[in-house]
């Protein structure tokens, strides 16, 4: 469910309440758990914490080191959290490009032709925030050997992040003239 609601562009808050509501409770902080969390793979023990480590992020990275910071069963935690992370943030461009390093041509090839047809999102970050840029559906990366697939797949993801960096400021030209005007007109 929190999948579902991190890609159709609920808010962390909204999330947090519809698990808390119908799930799991969330009456706890990572804060709160850090020094007494111990390994436990049941889903009653990883998975809210795998959610609390996501709600208590600022970006892709954040929740992962949130996660892998209390400790216990923290491949697990971070495995669901990175998920979860994943659709709401986006991966950062830096550690795509890095992870496509360590996958085979075959590997390589199936995560190429899932995300052509699914297109990934990418973490954006801009001073204190993270922002999520899709890419676009006609952009494909493609396919052959390894490397030429590799360099494929770094070139359409430098040519997004630099893409979104001109809407980015486009839409913040926008703001900055809606608000101009909204106080001009009151």
């Amino acid at each position: 469910m929190q999948f579902f609601f991190a890609k159709s562009g609920s808010n962390i808050l909204e999330i947090r309440d519809y698990i808390d509501k119908n799930y799991y409770p969330m009456d706890f902080t990572l804060d709160d758990i850090r020094d007494s969390y111990q390994f436990n793979e049941t889903c009653q023990s990883t998975v809210p914490q795998a959610l609390t480590a996501f709600f208590e992020s600022t970006g892709f990275e954040d929740a992962i080191r949130n996660a892998i910071s209390i400790g216990g069963e923290s491949d697990t935690v971070a495995a669901i959290c990175g998920g979860i992370a994943e659709a709401y943030y986006g991966i950062p461009t830096d550690i795509r490009k890095h992870a496509l390093t360590f996958l085979d041509r075959s590997l390589m090839q199936l995560l190429i032709l899932f995300e052509n047809k699914y297109p990934p999102i990418m973490e954006k970050k801009r001073e204190d925030m993270s922002v999520s840029v899709k890419r676009s559906a006609n952009k494909k990366v493609s396919t052959g050997g390894r490397e030429s697939m590799i360099q494929s797949a770094v070139k359409v993801a430098d040519l997004e992040l630099k893409e979104s960096e001109s809407e980015i400021e486009e839409t913040k030209k926008s703001n900055y003239l809606l608000i101009y005007m909204k106080r001009v007109i009151f």
